[in-house]
């Protein structure tokens, strides 16, 4: 790590919070779904009691993916963490999702159910968005010219 620039050690230490952050959630997700909506819709009746709650779910099938979805993005990141320097366009598809779950949540909330959860993971994943994206574009630029990644 010492050949590092300081941005690309930022990214590398943020990368690494993000491994453990997307591990822990997506098992978490896996094993506690019942706790994750009611978490979400505690929430709700906590911060916009106006809003529908979300509906439990008793079919696996969305969480079965969903949880696929953070062991790829988990891998990813700790992939990325492990040799920063050159390793910058794992993030790239972790970026992706981010936006992906950004724009979906927000259409979902917008025209389908307004259920506070919607929106809750809309902010969450722009939140995380914007931190990684801000961070690799740091890195990016503090390359030695000819370097890529």
């Amino acid at each position: 790590m010492d050949s590092l620039t300081p941005e690309e050690k930022q990214l590398a230490i943020v990368m690494h919070i993000f491994f453990y952050v997307f591990l822990i959630a997506g098992f978490f997700f896996m094993l506690f779904p019942g706790l994750t909506f009611d978490g979400l819709n505690l929430a709700s009746q906590k911060l916009f009691p106006s809003l529908p709650l979300l509906p439990a779910s008793p079919e696996k099938y969305w969480l079965v993916l969903a949880f696929s979805f953070m062991m790829t993005i988990t891998a990813l990141s700790y992939m990325a963490k492990q040799d920063i320097a050159t390793r910058k366009g794992y993030i790239i598809p972790i970026l992706v999702s981010k936006l992906s779950t950004t724009v979906a949540g927000l259409l979902v909330f917008l025209f389908y159910f307004r259920a506070f959860a919607h929106l809750a993971n809309s902010l969450v994943d722009f939140s995380i968005f914007l931190i990684i994206l801000t961070l690799y574009r740091k890195a990016k630029a503090s390359e030695p010219k000819g370097k890529h990644a």
